[in-house]
């Protein structure tokens, strides 16, 4: 089934003091990285984001339909100008994840609207699979100004799959999110993995 990946990049980026996405990780700016791995998974990518500086990377960039609603907003947009009923959505802060286990949580998706990965009694609500068909539960909960992710994810319909039993030999790292100038130099590069 074609799959679309959403890169959500359209976040205001306070704590990182500048594009988050556009921040230099290990030589290149921290998107290309998302990019990289999803590029493995998916038929086509469109960059949630506000900026125009996203176009270099040579994908569809869309600005928020309803602006500084936060990730709701962001996903009711990428959901929006997809394509595909079946979407992966990964914030562009999240440069480690990698195309298995993208791969794998793609497999478990089911009937359910939106799949989400536990890892170590987390729960991430910006990597998972979003169907189109949640679309009307994120535009209803928009209008209402109701924005916090896990609820509208509830009221979707929303599978946990716990990613500590994939088989893939996981790290936390993978779901890192990078928010601060300070997480950058954590020492998450490869050769600590």
């Amino acid at each position: 089934m074609a799959t679309t990946g959403i890169i959500l990049a359209g976040g205001k980026s306070t704590r990182m003091g500048e594009d988050k996405g556009l921040v230099f990780l290990d030589g290149s700016p921290m998107i290309t990285h998302v990019i990289e791995h999803l590029k493995e998974v998916v038929d086509e990518i469109i960059v949630i984001a506000n900026n125009a500086e996203y176009q270099q990377f040579g994908f569809p960039v869309y600005p928020d339909l309803v602006m500084d609603k936060g990730p709701v907003g962001g996903i009711y947009t990428g959901l929006f100008y997809s394509k595909t009923e079946v979407n992966l959505c990964i914030s562009c802060d999240a440069p480690f994840v990698s195309a298995p286990f993208l791969k794998w949580l793609l497999s478990r998706a089911n009937s359910s609207n939106i799949t989400l990965p536990r890892f170590n009694e987390n729960v991430y609500q910006l990597i998972g699979v979003y169907k189109k068909s949640a679309f009307p539960i994120f535009k209803k909960n928009l209008n209402s100004d109701r924005l916090k992710l896990s609820k509208v994810n509830d009221e979707a319909g929303c599978a946990i799959v716990d990613a500590g039993k994939s088989g893939l030999l996981l790290h936390e790292k993978e779901f890192s999110n990078m928010n601060r100038k300070s997480d950058l130099n954590k020492g998450y590069n490869d050769s600590n993995s």
